[in-house]
């Protein structure tokens, strides 16, 4: 199913698929320079989309294997919706 819809919305915009592979790869470059180079150890990556290789958190750990694991919140149906 998400290849079909990836597929419909590559014929609405074409430019898509390298603006995404674009984003990607400038997120690899600016965390490996901030992490190795700049010596940045704490990273917050809010909104950070469908899960993919290449996370912030696994580029981070691979400067620096010691960094703390990710945490993520994936709200439940009582944490979103009001009781009654």
């Amino acid at each position: 199913m998400d290849r079909k819809v990836a597929e419909e919305a590559l014929t609405i915009a074409p430019e898509a698929r390298e603006a995404g592979l674009s984003n990607r790869a400038f997120i690899r470059l600016v965390v490996h320079r901030m992490a190795a180079e700049a010596g940045i150890r704490q990273f917050l990556d809010l909104g950070s989309g469908l899960p993919t290789q290449g996370n912030v958190h696994e580029i981070a750990r691979s400067v620096d294997p010691g960094l703390v694991p990710p945490a993520d919140w994936r709200p439940e149906p009582e944490d979103v919706i009001p009781r009654a």
